[in-house]
């Protein structure tokens, strides 16, 4: 026999599948609190992992927080628009340029050049208008930006200067 069949059968009481002697598991928790220390380090770790989630959900909220803010701040701006004076100059200055460009139709000879002519001068306004369209954006993220403001008035100013110009020179014709 070998050496391990004969200490099984030396020790063959040892392996009853009754119960543990008395006290066993006492002396087993014992051992683990020597071991591992009196504290159970799973709670523990349980409540690191919680204040972690918390920061974080936390943190995440105040950042949706303060973008919402933000893009409020940034939609009242736009949804302000001009202010009267610029609103009142706007008008004025196309008003103006619907005459002259009633003028510039009436000085054309025929209708095919009334047509041409026409076309380039809403062609030139509309190249004129983009760039209003982009400086009353700009207005709009910086109100009252005196810079701008003059810069929509000479854009509202440019068109009638142009129109005139075109009058000028064909109506002579």
């Amino acid at each position: 026999m070998s050496m391990l069949e004969d200490k099984i059968r030396k020790n063959s009481g040892s392996f009853d599948v009754r119960e543990p002697a008395e006290g066993h598991f006492e002396r087993f928790n014992q051992r683990l609190n020597d071991l591992h220390g009196k504290e159970n380090k799973a709670p523990l770790m349980g409540a690191r992992i919680t204040k972690i989630a918390a920061t974080a959900l936390v943190l995440a909220a105040l950042s949706g927080l303060l973008i919402f803010l933000l893009q409020g701040e940034r939609n009242q701006a736009l949804a302000a628009g001009l202010p009267d004076e610029l609103k009142e100059a706007k008008r004025y200055y196309e008003l103006q340029a619907k005459e002259t460009m009633e003028q510039l139709s009436a000085c054309s000879i025929s209708a095919d050049q009334e047509d041409q002519l026409l076309d380039y001068a809403r062609d030139e306004l509309g190249k004129i208008d983009r760039q209003a369209r982009e400086l009353e954006d700009e207005y709009k993220l910086n109100p009252g930006n005196e810079r701008v403001e003059k810069a929509l008035i000479d854009n509202f100013q440019s068109k009638n200067i142009i129109l005139k110009k075109m009058v000028e020179r064909i109506c002579k014709l």
